[in-house]
């Protein structure tokens, strides 16, 4: 396969155009420019992928994910993206949507609470309903944007809803 165009990139990953141009605009993903437009190596995008694994989250004895056992954070996570959009999730609406503004605080205090070396399952599970929205919305769609990246940045993927 030869170069991908940013929609072909995106498809190939799985995600949103919006996500990999933030992705892209972040440095974070491996790229090349032509005439100033991205273009991607699959190769390249299997390798980033693969340095992005995590393990999956643990059970426990009864199949059931717990809140106790949490999803690890990649060990490499850029904090300061985080912080960014934790911040940005914390004051989105100039603080006038509860569930966006809390669910921002609650990120930041379960990372610093484990020094980010996990999220727990309850979190985890939320995050993937805003990364997974069920109803359209210009809020649920800005939310989306940046939950997927967040979910990268802490997983190394977009995760998926449980439900």
């Amino acid at each position: 396969m030869g170069w991908l165009r940013l929609n072909e990139a995106a498809q190939y990953l799985a995600c949103s155009v919006e996500v990999l141009r933030k992705l892209v605009d972040e440095k974070a993903v491996p790229h090349s420019l032509l005439a100033g437009e991205p273009r991607f190596l699959a190769q390249r995008l299997d390798e980033f992928l693969l340095s992005q694994e995590v393990a999956p989250a643990k059970k426990d004895v009864t199949g059931r994910k717990g809140d106790m056992a949490g999803r690890k954070v990649r060990p490499d996570v850029d904090r300061g993206k985080v912080e960014g959009i934790l911040k940005w999730l914390e004051e989105y609406n100039n603080g006038n949507e509860v569930f966006v503004n809390s669910f921002g605080s609650k990120l930041r205090k379960a990372l610093d609470t484990t020094d980010w070396q996990e999220l727990n399952h309850e979190l985890t599970a939320r995050l993937a309903r805003w990364c997974h929205p069920q109803r359209p919305s210009p809020r649920n769609v800005e939310v989306q944007e940046e939950a997927e990246i967040l979910s990268m940045l802490l997983f190394g993927e977009v995760i998926e809803r449980d439900e």
